[in-house]
């Protein structure tokens, strides 16, 4: 989820662009507030598990974006309390499980290439709220989003599909690449 969405979100379908910076503040507080959950999860069922559980939860949650029509103010800031609360396992646990990963491995060489691994990780990271935004606002543009007043039901839907189905989508992906590299892992321990 991008920040440019969300102000865009804010604006045209909440229709309160005073709160904007209110919501995203709801969203990096809930963030940092449940970054010991998610360490104390990771430490009961697992990194990768725990993971697995905050892409799902967080794919539900962006679904439930289409309920954001009519500018339901509190609806939308308990949704970003909790998509901040989903949000801080995805800070935490992939770091950490390329740092299990790295630190599992007895070559030399891998614990060399650590910092390249983990800027790669990064970049990935990064890449993953700009491309969104590259298609989405063009996309958005096209259909005047940004002049409509109000918005008409294809800028809505095309909004919201935006902001909602395609991230869910990419999360449940994830997931699936997650899943299938546990379910190898396993195959490989029972051969």
């Amino acid at each position: 989820m991008s920040v440019g969405l969300t102000a865009l979100l804010v604006l045209k379908q909440i229709e309160a662009p005073e709160l904007t910076g209110a919501f995203i503040g709801i969203l990096l507080i809930f963030t940092a507030l449940a970054l010991p959950f998610w360490t104390y999860l990771s430490k009961r069922i697992g990194k990768a598990e725990s993971w697995k559980l905050g892409l799902m939860i967080g794919s539900g949650l962006m679904l439930m974006s289409f309920l954001f029509v009519g500018g339901n103010i509190f609806l939308f800031g308990a949704f970003c309390a909790l998509y901040g609360f989903v949000i801080a396992g995805d800070v935490i646990l992939p770091t950490t499980m390329l740092a299990d990963i790295v630190s599992d491995k007895p070559d030399e060489r891998v614990h060399n290439q650590a910092g390249a691994m983990l800027g790669f990780k990064n970049a990935v990271s990064k890449l993953g709220f700009v491309i969104p935004m590259l298609f989405a606002f063009p996309i958005l543009g096209a259909l005047g989003v940004e002049e409509a007043e109000t918005l008409n039901q294809v800028q809505t839907i095309a909004i919201l599909m935006l902001y909602g189905f395609v991230p869910a989508l990419l999360r449940i992906a994830a997931w699936w690449a997650l899943q299938s590299a546990s379910s190898a892992k396993r195959s490989d321990r029972l051969s």
